[in-house]
């Protein structure tokens, strides 16, 4: 675990296109790096009604929705009615 505090204004947080998303959707890596063996956080902008497509993760994820609302799908189906809604915190 790393001993240290890290303050990164939202004008300061470098966006970019990642090439598995479509165009229009944007990422930030916020610490770490996703492509090493090590903890890491991303920040992901997905413009509303971009879809992205079913795929898998081989590691555990915690995901924050910060506006907006996010549907993830859960299980091997990729069916609507497998889709869980998370909101932002109140």
């Amino acid at each position: 675990m790393l001993n240290q505090l890290k303050t990164i204004l939202p004008e300061n947080v470098e966006w970019g296109p990642f090439a598995a998303f479509p165009s229009s959707v944007r990422l930030a890596v916020i610490a770490g790096q996703p492509s090493e063996a090590e903890l890491f956080t991303i920040r992901v902008k997905v413009p509303g009604g971009v879809k992205l497509m079913p795929h898998r993760h081989s590691e555990d994820r915690i995901y924050t929705v910060i506006s907006s609302v996010f549907y993830i799908g859960v299980g091997k189906n990729s069916s609507p009615t497998n889709w869980r809604r998370i909101r932002p915190a109140r």
